[in-house]
């Protein structure tokens, strides 16, 4: 069953911000909580999220969080391990429904309330636009990867990498459209082990070559093959160049 979460004023959650910045991550985990007395879910309808959801959500959270070191500092290479099975397990978990999932005041709410410990662990500095709920929160960017990507993209010795993940989800004309992002994704992953290129550079210029082509073709008006067939050729071109620039630096 979707629930509607508790949404978080923005003036609040700056408030708390600015308690996030001042503390370590003890005093957060000791002070985090379920509730908080101005969030509230969306009055116009919905089934608001019980307690001992939110709590299941929190505990899984902190439970991933500890495997990967907390309250250690997180590696840069070791960011990728925390942040895919995130992805899925929000995702999973949440039950929420993808209007809420677009509200700033949802992530706010457990970026601030719920999980600060987590929320200051992945993110040390505490930048506003990783713990106020906008697109690049902590939480929310997570979730909307396993939503518009789907749990193959990333689990798995295939799963792709941070810099391939923000490729597509911080190009809103491209991860707007799931059918496009998920083309995208799959191709990269099974193209780029047969042309032995870097998956990462891959998948930059196709992003780039699927943009160059979306004012010529509407993509979302073909049918699956015909889009599949246009994601294939601009990866073949793609790949094509990529070869013949590492093919010129080398001679």
């Amino acid at each position: 069953m979707a629930h509607v979460w508790p949404r978080l004023p923005h003036g609040m959650a700056m408030e708390l911000l600015s308690e996030v910045t001042a503390s370590h991550l003890g005093a957060l985990l000791e002070g985090s909580g379920l509730d908080h007395q101005l969030a509230a879910p969306v009055a116009t309808g919905g089934t608001p999220v019980p307690s001992d959801h939110i709590e299941k959500v929190q505990e899984s959270v902190r439970g991933l969080a500890e495997q990967h070191g907390w309250p250690e500092s997180l590696s840069r290479t070791s960011v990728s391990g925390f942040d895919q099975p995130c992805s899925v397990l929000l995702h999973d978990l949440m039950d929420i429904v993808p209007a809420d999932a677009a509200h700033e005041g949802v992530w706010s709410f457990l970026s601030l309330v719920v999980l600060p410990d987590v929320s200051k662990w992945r993110f040390p500095d505490a930048a506003r636009d990783r713990m106020i709920g906008a697109p690049r929160n902590v939480f929310r960017r997570l979730w909307w990867r396993a939503e518009v990507l789907g749990r193959d993209a990333l689990t798995g010795e295939h799963a792709l990498g941070e810099d391939e993940l923000v490729q597509i989800m911080e190009r809103p004309s491209l991860s707007a459209d799931y059918r496009v992002a998920r083309e995208i994704a799959n191709v990269v992953m099974s193209r780029a082990p047969q042309a032995g290129l870097a998956r990462s550079e891959l998948m930059r210029d196709l992003a780039k070559r699927v943009l160059r082509l979306m004012p010529v073709i509407s993509l979302d008006a073909l049918e699956d093959h015909e889009l599949a067939y246009e994601i294939e050729t601009c990866c073949a071109l793609s790949a094509e160049q990529l070869i013949s620039v590492e093919s010129n630096m080398g001679t």
